[in-house]
């Protein structure tokens, strides 16, 4: 025979948190003691109707018998800012200089403020969560891409289209489509000095690569054939052809149409 579920002296205030309860945690705590005193269930059953595990049922009975309903705010649970090093209120007066430069535009640099924080504090301390706790990432401006500005756009570019509208007239411009490095002869070039020359190679300072650059284009430039081999492609052949083809038509039909001019 089972021995009788305890919790009868706090029935009446269980029946009462389950009439005036506002979150879920507190209708389970308060059906977890109602249901085995005035329907006679048993642990198991109590655990199945209100959708937790038997232990957890348990504690539940247990914590509301002994007084600890939950959501209870004058017991004091776990969590919480115990070890804070100042109140909300000194750390929001000690960020609100940065935290303004933030706000419109400036940027805000840990570095900065941690000197000033340790000073105030007098000892080393991590700002991050003090920082993230004002929401420092929501103030930090968004940078927007050069797509969405016009003028941004012309300043990112390497070649301005003021110089290109309006070339000398010895030169042709040939556009190439955009994001296509292979049909860009100078990449190919590029390609061929990582491979041969910087491929699996550690240097032991930034002068050292750059004599082994120089080394390597002082190679590429005395070896004509085979750059010549590396960037001769034959749609840019093709088109240099054309444009001398058409450069030599224009010249003949102006040389003639000043002869039948004088005549």
């Amino acid at each position: 025979m089972s021995r009788p579920p305890r919790g009868q002296d706090v029935l009446d205030s269980a029946l009462q948190a389950i009439a005036s309860a506002t979150t879920v945690e507190q209708l389970r705590q308060a059906q977890a003691v109602v249901l085995p005193l005035q329907y006679g269930m048993s642990l198991e059953q109590t655990a199945q109707v209100i959708g937790l595990s038997k232990g957890w049922a348990c504690r539940l009975r247990n914590q509301f018998i002994a007084g600890g309903a939950v959501g209870d705010k004058g017991k004091s649970v776990r969590g919480g800012r115990h070890r804070e090093h100042f109140p909300p209120e000194r750390e929001a007066e000690l960020l609100k200089p940065f935290l303004e430069s933030a706000s419109i535009g400036g940027v805000l640099a840990v570095s900065q403020i941690k000197p000033q924080l340790e000073m105030a504090l007098g000892r080393e301390i991590s700002v991050y969560k003090l920082l993230h706790r004002h929401n420092w990432r929501k103030l930090a401006p968004d940078k927007r891409p050069p797509q969405s500005n016009p003028v941004a756009q012309e300043d990112w570019k390497k070649t301005p289209r003021n110089t290109c509208r309006n070339p000398p007239q010895n030169m042709k411009l040939l556009p190439l489509p955009p994001y296509a490095p292979e049909l860009n002869p100078v990449e190919h070039v590029w390609d061929e000095l990582r491979e041969k020359y910087f491929h699996n190679r550690v240097f032991d300072s930034f002068d050292a690569l750059e004599d082994q650059l120089e080394v390597a284009l002082r190679l590429f430039e005395n070896n004509v054939p085979m750059i010549k081999s590396i960037v001769t492609f034959e749609w840019i052949v093709s088109a240099l052809l054309n444009y001398k083809l058409n450069k030599a038509k224009e010249v003949l039909i102006n040389s003639r149409f000043k002869i039948l001019h004088n005549l």
